[in-house]
């Protein structure tokens, strides 16, 4: 995936579609990687992420149970007025489940 993307790169101005399609991907194939780089990759390319980008991260994160890291792109929506949707909620219970905690799941059901 790497070098494709890194030829098309050399070929087009990649903008915040592209990103969201390789963060789909990598969800879809349930591959993990660095959402700080990812984000800090898309800035030094000044594409700025949009809703669906902190979804697919906010999945992402949740897929390994890292539910730390989904709250901290949680803020940054919250931060920026983004509503979330049937897919953050869902990546959420799938993060807590892995995670098996049950107190804070409930907590965001309440």
């Amino acid at each position: 995936m790497k070098k494709v993307v890194k030829l098309l790169k050399s070929v087009v101005k990649f903008d915040v579609s592209h990103y969201n399609a390789i963060l789909k991907v990598h969800l879809e194939n349930e591959n993990s990687i660095d959402g700080s780089a990812f984000l800090a990759e898309m800035e030094a390319e000044d594409v700025h992420p949009n809703r669906a980008s902190y979804q697919h991260l906010v999945g992402l994160y949740c897929m390994n149970g890292d539910i730390d890291k989904a709250t901290t792109v949680l803020e940054h929506m919250k931060a920026e007025d983004i509503s979330i949707n049937e897919f953050v909620f869902h990546s959420l219970l799938r993060g807590h489940t892995i995670n098996r905690t049950q107190s804070p799941l409930m907590k965001s059901f309440r």
